[in-house]
């Protein structure tokens, strides 16, 4: 969840304390946990708000988990850099702006960035449907991905 505040967006903090406390007051297993982000895709997203809980507030998630899911050192280099003068506790910081944002979905992404960028530009028809409320008309790809683009264009943007 903290991934989709851009791990630094309102509600800031409280996303990596919301982590910590789930941590602190449950038993995990670890490897039920493990499975399940590899399931969803979400691995290394889930890297980031674990890594960020460790190092601001000393959540106690074993070392032998972080590893398993550590992302190319590439991925975390960008991360690092994209959010580390826009972290929740920086004065005067008014967030991420939309390229960085861009960066940071490619950087915590499962995907190659060409894939990444594939999946941008043409998302699966059923996301497609339900997100721009299409309904279950048949509809082909071409016509959904023509009402998602017409949609973006007129409200300048997602």
């Amino acid at each position: 969840h903290t991934s989709l505040h851009g791990y630094v967006r309102s509600p800031g903090l409280r996303l990596h304390v919301d982590v910590d406390r789930i941590v602190r007051g449950n038993v995990i297993d670890w490897n039920v946990f493990l499975n399940e982000l590899s399931e969803v895709e979400v691995r290394t997203r889930a890297y980031f708000s674990l890594a960020i809980a460790v190092d601001f507030l000393g959540t106690p998630i074993p070392h032998a988990v972080l590893a398993k899911l550590r992302p190319a050192e590439w991925r975390r280099n960008l991360f690092v850099r994209l959010i580390e003068h826009r972290i929740v506790l920086s004065e005067g910081v008014s967030g991420l702006r939309f390229p960085d944002m861009l960066a940071l979905d490619i950087a915590t992404s499962e995907s190659s960035p060409p894939k990444w960028l594939w999946r941008v530009l043409v998302p699966p028809s059923d996301w497609v449907r339900e997100r721009y409320h299409i309904g279950d008309k048949p509809a082909g790809k071409a016509e959904l991905h023509w009402k998602r683009a017409k949609h973006l264009i007129q409200n300048r943007g997602f």
